[in-house]
Formats: structure tokens, sequence, C-alpha cells
């Protein structure tokens, strides 16, 4: 699907959102409910594959339900149903979400009664185990570690069914607004950005928020 300029055409049958901004970040979020941890991670091409494939791979282990995007990651009604998830260059590089719009995400969106997405998605990035965890902490990972800035963390599937949300308080500043144009409202924040990932060693994160969850 081509965009022709702007991040979300409100007239097609589906949208195309920015699931989240192309480049390395540097994330600090909560781990597990009580502490906090920052990681590195790498948004790129290969990531948008497996992302794509992992949908398609729940979908159909899960059907006839779909993996789908809330409000605010309340967890209840849908915003929209993602169809695929994509690289793109334009109209910034970044990892994109074709998705049929519900009429509430129609609402929210042409209202712009919210702004921006954020994704729940995992990582491969070396985090602590929530045993290991204490409660007031601030955790680094290692120099050269997975998720260090040496060795950022790459994006290994989503979560499923609530695989991201639209919200007023993104999980990346740099995301495109919702109904962006090319150029105009991009946000380019810088790279620290408070967000929701999750590690290949079970680590559920949302926003700014990790809590361990097997991933079956």
């Amino acid at each position: 699907m081509q965009a022709r300029g702007l991040m979300t055409d409100l007239n097609g049958a589906d949208q195309k959102i920015m699931y989240m901004p192309g480049g390395v970040h540097t994330i600090n979020c909560g781990l597990a409910g009580k502490a906090a941890v920052t990681v590195t991670l790498q948004v790129d091409r290969e990531g948008a594959s497996a992302l794509n494939a992992d949908l398609a791979d729940e979908n159909k282990r899960n059907a006839p339900q779909r993996a789908l995007f809330d409000k605010d990651h309340e967890q209840k009604e849908a915003m929209a149903w993602p169809t695929e998830l994509f690289w793109s260059d334009k109209p910034q590089p970044g990892i994109y979400a074709s998705a049929e719009m519900s009429s509430l995400g129609k609402e929210y969106t042409e209202g712009k009664v919210v702004r921006a997405f954020s994704g729940s998605f995992y990582t491969d990035a070396e985090l602590p185990k929530r045993s290991e965890v204490k409660a007031g902490a601030t955790y680094e990972i290692k120099a050269g570690k997975r998720g260090s800035p040496q060795n950022p963390a790459r994006i290994i599937g989503i979560e499923f069914p609530f695989a991201g949300t639209f919200t007023n308080n993104p999980a990346f500043r740099e995301i495109l607004p919702l109904w962006a144009k090319a150029g105009k409202e991009g946000s380019r924040e810088g790279t620290e950005e408070k967000a929701g990932l999750r590690s290949q060693e079970a680590m559920q994160i949302r926003r700014a928020l990790i809590t361990t969850k097997e991933k079956t």
C-alpha cells in the first residue's frame, strides 16, 4: 500500500499507521512493574519481517480471533485490526501497519481525539528475570550484552491479542501522529523514549511497564 504522503488515508479500506520509527533507540522503561531498565533497540527491516511473520502466525493459531489495536492499553474495544506489518521509507523510515479501522478508531482519528500509537512487542534483550528484579532498582544492560548500546536488541514478535494501542502518550516520542503528512508533523525529539517492549525471556512490556509473561 502507498501512503501518498499521508501516514493514514482515512478514506481507504486499510490505514497505514507508523508502528515504530526506524533507527537505534535507547529506551527507558519500567521492569516487572516495580523497577526500571534501560534498553537499546534496533528498529529495521529485519524487525518488520519478524513482526509480520508473528502476526500471521498468531492470527492463524488463534483463529477466528485476531490481533488488534486498542486504546490506551485498556484491553477492551478494538480501534483497528492490523492486517500487515512492514518496513517503509516514506513518509519517514520505520515499521508501519496496514490496519482495518473500526468505527471507533475512525471516530477517534478523524476527530483527532488520539494522536499517536504505541506498539506491544517482544525483543531478544537480555533483561533480568522477574524473580531477580528488586523493587525500586534501576537496571542497565552490561556493555556488549544484547540490548546494550554496543549490541542493540532486535524485535522478534508481537503481543497477542493486544499488539498495540492508540494513545496520547506514545512509546516512541519520534513516532508520527496518526494523521501526519510527510515532512510536516513528524516529531524528532530525541532517541531516549519511555517505551513498551518485551524480551525473548518472556518480558511483557507496555508503554513504560514490564511484567513477566510466557509467550506460548
